[in-house]
């Protein structure tokens, strides 16, 4: 399977597991799939780095990555230009050793994906402004939500 075919398998299992988050809120049932890799999505103020809009901060396998967006810019399309990042990151380059952020200045969406996940990290981002702030080690005390990418986007 080609990169470009393990990525969009893997999308879309994500957001085939993004789109059951309201029924696992609603039941209590951890609906993530086994073996998934968990990506922390935060919004702050600001970011490091000037101009960027989004952030990806890629750690050491088990430290948990997350996806930093500034919360005036916030949008469906700004968190899936991380996620395709992270996925991209996770899939096709080596593990890290130590931190690594990732900036990013824009927010490409394929046109494929628009009409049918667009929405739903839409309201991802809705639920993240609403939700309660907590500890990020490293980043510090802001709203978060835990999301799981499928296990294609897990690292070895």
């Amino acid at each position: 399977m080609n990169k470009t075919a393990a990525f969009l398998t893997a999308l879309t299992s994500l957001l085939l597991v993004l789109s059951a988050s309201p029924a696992e809120a609603r039941t209590g049932v951890d609906l993530t799939p086994p073996d998934s890799a968990a990506v922390t999505v935060a919004l702050v103020d600001e970011l490091d780095g000037g101009s960027a809009v989004t952030a990806v901060i890629v750690r050491r396998p088990g430290s948990g990555d997350v996806i930093l967006l500034r919360r005036s810019t916030a949008s469906g399309s700004r968190l899936a230009s991380a996620i395709a990042m992270l996925m991209l990151q996770r899939t096709s380059a080596p593990p890290v050793t130590r931190e690594t952020r990732i900036q990013i200045q824009g927010a490409g969406v394929p046109a494929a994906w628009r009409a049918n996940w667009l929405p739903r990290l839409e309201n991802l981002v809705a639920r993240l402004r609403r939700a309660d702030a907590r500890l990020i080690p490293g980043i510090g005390t802001v709203p978060a939500e835990n999301l799981s990418l499928p296990p294609a986007a897990a690292r070895s």
